[in-house]
């Protein structure tokens, strides 16, 4: 890509395109916005859609697979209308997973550590740079894990107008599960910065073939699908 002068000298004036920039015009005119949030953490930390879910009074589902941090997760969002909260994560089947994590009484590693958790322990193990020895801070929890279809039908969700996903790595992996010839996101957030490169080509391929056009973030690619 050809970088002119000025933001080769600057880089901090280059305007990024983030999830607003990709989902506002579209939510200010819809009159109901809904949403599935995929990773929601503890609702605050580093979150890409709290601002808009609290300000345009979006509704939805967030889903949270630690269980410390599920019931932060809820009691962050206590008093807002239209949300519902599942303890779980989503996968290719409806039952137990392993997940991977940052032991929440860790002494000693950087504060944003706790938000590494995945399915996906390569994803955790790369982190050892800034975590050394980052081993021994590990462990295996169970978590529920959910198909999307089950949480489409339990939830009646009709339709999803932003699927918000962030899964330390394994991001792509839930993408691959749904069946977007019939669950059909407005738009779909994703983090690409933990994918392999050939897992990631694989990710916006399918859903460009599925009538998605897509634009890419520092850390995150964003689909948009164009009218049916």
């Amino acid at each position: 890509m050809r970088v002119p002068k000025p933001l080769l000298e600057d880089p901090s004036k280059e305007l990024v395109i983030d999830l607003e920039m990709v989902v506002l015009p579209y939510a200010i005119e819809k009159k109901q916005f809904t949403f599935v949030q995929i990773g929601a953490y503890d609702g605050t930390s580093n979150d890409p859609i709290r601002r808009l879910v609290t300000a345009l009074g979006w509704t939805g589902v967030m889903l949270e697979p630690q269980p410390e941090l599920f019931h932060r997760l809820v009691e962050s969002y206590k008093g807002y209308q239209g949300l519902r909260f599942e303890n779980a994560a989503v996968g290719n089947v409806d039952g137990m997973k392993t997940l991977y994590r940052i032991r929440p009484d860790a002494v000693g590693v950087p504060e944003w550590a706790t938000q590494l958790a995945s399915f996906d322990l390569k994803t955790l193990l790369h982190h050892e740079t800034w975590i050394p020895n980052i081993k021994q801070y590990l462990e295996e929890i169970p978590v529920p894990s959910l198909t999307i279809e089950t949480l489409v039908s339990r939830h009646s969700l009709k339709e999803i107008d932003l699927l918000q996903i962030d899964a330390e790595g394994y991001d792509a992996k839930i993408i691959d599960t749904i069946p977007l010839s019939k669950i059909r996101p407005r738009f779909i957030s994703f983090e690409h910065r933990h994918l392999e490169r050939s897992e990631f080509d694989d990710c916006c391929a399918r859903l460009v073939k599925h009538g998605y056009k897509l634009a890419v973030g520092d850390v995150d690619t964003y689909a948009s699908r164009m009218a049916d």
